[in-house]
């Protein structure tokens, strides 16, 4: 039962992971792009975009977490 609680509880947490790293993955494409076709404005502009959506989805997720913490089975 135990490994099957660490199981469930990796399962979770790697998703939470990944999701969030997909957003670091985007910027690390569209920020060069942006910087040399449009200028550092531009460049600007997305890396800010990009680091509210990473701040919300973190914060959203660590509530998330927070709030099901007791479903998720503990070792």
């Amino acid at each position: 039962m135990e490994r099957t609680a660490l199981q469930v509880g990796l399962r979770v947490w790697f998703f939470a992971l990944f999701a969030l790293d997909s957003i670091a993955v985007a910027a690390q494409g569209l920020v060069p792009v942006a910087m040399a076709s449009a200028g550092m404005e531009k460049a600007r502009w997305i890396s800010d975009r990009l680091l509210r959506w990473g701040g919300l989805g973190g914060t959203l997720s660590g509530i998330l977490l927070g709030l099901l913490a007791s479903y998720i089975p503990a070792v």
